[in-house]
């Protein structure tokens, strides 16, 4: 079998999953996370930020983004971990939740020892690995189906976490954080600052502009074919229709996409039957069954759809 293919398309996916785009809510969060990381500097205020939205909007992109960035100025062969990414464990306790971050940390005794131990380590760690951020992802998961002691609990932990570190602190995850951290007035005004990503909607001119720059962006990393051109409308319609309007789903199409168009052909052209190929991998990935196929779809059912579902803005 020819596997040519693969490192064809992964020159493709490679680039898909380097692109920036300036979106005008991410380029705002963007200047929010640069501005908590300078607040990270001696002498300065911790500028803790909650960054919400739905899944799948851009933001762990961004943390990583911000994450990759201090790590190329790093020297060679460097232990030190300026920005700390923390993901949050299933069924969260709070030791668990610390032994993610000593996890995170690379600290070889992550797990030992009890939950008063670890976090009289967590200072240490942190200073070790010359930490200026920390970021915990899907951080709502701590708060999730909690009882109202245990979430005051876990609000006193946080609490207690800014307090040790005494670094900014970035929550994402979705917009019940904001409602874990009103439970407690003194975390609310620790975390004042907050950014919400959206999912794009077709009713919002400026929605439908920002997701066709984001298509515009992407249609010059790969070959289209005339059908699935993406610079024209009525493909942002299927893949708007297709994606929900989700940015991470987009690209999660587009590389499926490129991926079986260079399995079919080693030209690599993409058609509207690579991206129904991707849309039906990411229904499965999503566990969806049934439903519509926009790329399998006349247009004029396409507009249809759109239509019901959301009025396209004139």
């Amino acid at each position: 079998m020819d596997t040519r293919y693969i490192e064809l398309a992964k020159i493709v996916t490679t680039a898909l999953d380097e692109l920036y785009v300036p979106l005008l809510d991410h380029e705002e969060a963007w200047v929010m996370l640069q501005e908590s990381l300078l607040m990270s500097e001696p002498g300065h205020p911790q500028w803790n930020l909650c960054l919400i939205g739905p899944s799948g909007t851009g933001k762990s992109y961004l943390v990583k983004r911000l994450r990759d960035e201090l790590n190329r100025r790093l020297p060679p062969g460097s232990d030190e971990i300026p920005v700390l990414i923390v993901d949050t464990p299933e069924n969260p306790t709070l030791e668990r939740m610390v032994d993610a971050v000593l996890t995170a940390l690379n600290d070889p005794f992550a797990g030992k020892g009890g939950f008063k131990e670890k976090m009289a380590r967590l200072p240490l760690a942190l200073a070790k690995r010359k930490v200026r951020i920390i970021i915990f992802d899907e951080f709502q998961q701590l708060f999730d189906g909690k009882t109202p002691t245990q979430s005051r609990i876990a609000a006193q932990w946080l609490k207690g976490l800014d307090n040790r570190t005494l670094m900014p602190i970035v929550l994402t995850g979705l917009e019940s954080i904001q409602e874990a951290i009103a439970t407690s007035a003194e975390l609310k005004r620790r975390f004042m600052r907050h950014k919400s990503l959206k999912i794009y909607s077709m009713a919002d001119a400026l929605d439908i502009s920002q997701l066709n720059k984001v298509l515009m962006s992407i249609s010059h990393l790969f070959k289209q074919d005339r059908t699935a051109s993406l610079r024209d409308n009525h493909m942002l319609l299927r893949v708007w229709l297709a994606s929900g309007g989700t940015l991470d789903y987009v690209f999660k199409m587009a590389k499926s996409a490129v991926l079986a168009a260079y399995r079919a052909d080693l030209k690599g052209v993409v058609s509207l039957d690579h991206w129904s190929e991707a849309f039906v991998q990411l229904q499965n990935e999503l566990k969806k069954t049934g439903g519509i196929n926009p790329f399998d779809m006349k247009i004029s059912d396409v507009k249809k759809h759109v239509a019901r579902l959301c009025p396209i803005a004139a």
